[in-house]
């Protein structure tokens, strides 16, 4: 199973200059690198095979959450200020390649579920896992994403989630946590005035690389 390139490029990798008076300041650990692969806010790190294969709406998802932390971290930074553009089409750099790819579908929609462990403390943590399955064996690892509503007790929506895994070559299913020790961890699963959690899957919302 091989991927189709579409012609267009994603940057991943942001400098932050720092100026004083128009002098470029190299003190205090500038210039600064950050990347959109690293873990920021709530979200986890990601691969550079994930990263590539994120839908558009979950990429630009991740990309504004990114500036919004940037722009947290630094008074002076405004996502306007950077200079080049963070993806764009170039079919020089980025050739076409129009490979007919077989259809890998879902089998059945991901599930997920917290698994309630104890803390250091005695507290209760919540720890999301889940799983999925596709339509036919894989004939090479499949990474994949989606999207959950993460609610309290009440059913009140705390936030949306984005999943990320990877079925392996020669298999119909991944399980994040009996396969790969994966999960997500939910520092509300303490607070008895939240927990227990829920986690609701939003339909359409797999995302498969093939």
């Amino acid at each position: 199973m091989s991927l189709t390139n579409n012609g267009k490029f994603r940057r991943y990798r942001l400098t932050v200059n720092k100026k004083i008076n128009g002098s470029l300041q190299t003190t205090d650990g500038f210039p600064k690198i950050h990347e959109l692969l690293d873990s920021f806010g709530s979200y986890p790190a990601i691969t550079i095979s994930q990263f590539e294969v994120l839908s558009d709406a979950n990429y630009n998802f991740r990309l504004n959450s990114f500036y919004d932390f940037l722009e947290t971290t630094y008074s002076f930074f405004t996502r306007n200020s950077v200079l080049n553009a963070s993806n764009a089409t170039d079919q020089v750099l980025c050739p076409l390649d129009n490979t007919a790819t077989p259809t890998v579908n879902i089998a059945s929609d991901p599930q997920g579920s917290f698994q309630l462990l104890m803390g250091d403390q005695g507290q209760t943590i919540s720890n999301l896992v889940w799983s999925i399955e596709i339509d036919s064996v894989a004939q090479q690892d499949i990474s994949y994403s989606f999207s959950l509503n993460i609610r309290d007790k009440n059913n009140n929506i705390l936030r949306n989630q984005i999943a990320y895994g990877i079925i392996r070559q020669g298999n119909t299913t991944h399980d994040s946590f009996a396969e790969d020790g994966d999960f997500i961890y939910f520092p509300e699963g303490d607070d008895s005035s939240l927990a227990p959690l829920i986690a609701e899957y939003i339909p359409g919302s797999v995302s498969l690389n093939q």
